[in-house]
């Protein structure tokens, strides 16, 4: 999974300089979520960029240029066309350089850029810029790290894992659907990157296939806890730190986990009894996924 919903996997060719004086590296760099990893021919990692945290600060004759530091002591060359944009939707600040102008000069100006901007329109820029490098999935890895800090397990026997995710295909084909059964847990939440947790409590309150797949979809629809409200309040250290980390301060980490501990909990499942019965898995393939939380 990538930083963008477009590319599944995105990899390319690139010259990486550690320092100044080192000579060029071929490297294979792989886009992904929030990072940019640079391995060597044989897949050894070498070094990982955040893509937040990426400048160009030159493109010249089809190659961009890239470094992490406003004096370009490491730096990355690249010229597929692809991972150039891709970069360039998610990286912090472009500073693109016309083909006369020198490295260090390009520099200067995207510094002065830089603080120009601080002084005018900085908390605005953050807090859009906040917003747009949080991708679904991006969101997703918050949520689930907000979950293991809960102290949250999930329920996981294979059957019952492979049944759960058979009834989601089945039932929502379109739709990429993040829901765990969260074990010994009597309350269901929803949390970032559209994530359902359910609680085994709930589940065991779900006796048809009917009922769970209306379970889920009225779930679905309430799913999208977003993280803006946390980018509009958030102090502009928190958000900048974000920006090239692409994770918040445990202190935010314990004060948006207590909102979502209080306001977004999930209602109860309403069984309907009814007679019709949607067979949406085999009675062994439901009789797992009732199941999944058993050794």
């Amino acid at each position: 999974m990538t930083a963008i919903d477009k590319y599944i996997r995105l990899e390319a060719l690139g010259n990486w300089k550690e320092t100044p004086d080192a000579d060029p590296r071929e490297v294979v760099l792989s886009f992904g979520d929030a990072t940019l990893l640079l391995s060597d021919m044989s897949e050894n990692l070498l070094a990982h960029w955040a893509l937040a945290g990426m400048q160009r600060v030159s493109y010249r004759d089809g190659v961009a240029l890239y470094t992490l530091d406003s004096q370009g002591y490491e730096t990355l060359e690249v010229t597929d066309k692809d991972m150039i944009e891709a970069i360039a939707k998610v990286s912090r600040f472009v500073a693109v350089g016309s083909d006369n102008i020198p490295k260090s000069y390009g520099i200067y100006v995207s510094i002065g850029v830089l603080i120009l901007g601080l002084l005018m329109v900085a908390p605005m820029l953050i807090r859009y810029q906040a917003n747009a490098m949080t991708t679904t999935p991006a969101a997703r890895n918050i949520g689930l790290q907000l979950a293991e800090e809960a102290g949250m397990k999930f329920c996981d026997a294979p059957n019952g894992r492979d049944a759960l995710d058979t009834f989601l295909l089945r039932t929502f084909p379109t739709v990429n659907i993040a829901l765990y059964i969260v074990q010994d847990e009597t309350k269901s939440y929803l949390f970032p990157g559209d994530i359902i947790l359910m609680s085994e409590a709930d589940l065991q309150l779900i006796y048809s296939q009917s009922d769970f797949h209306e379970y889920i979809e009225k779930s679905q629809y309430y799913s999208d806890v977003s993280l803006h409200s946390i980018f509009k309040d958030a102090p502009l250290g928190e958000l900048v730190s974000y920006l090239t980390t692409g994770d918040f301060s445990p202190e935010l980490h314990r004060q948006l986990l207590e909102d979502l501990m209080v306001n977004q909990i999930l209602a109860r499942p309403n069984p309907s009894y009814s007679q019709s019965e949607a067979a949406f898995l085999s009675d062994v393939e439901w009789r797992h996924l009732q199941e999944i939380c058993l050794d």
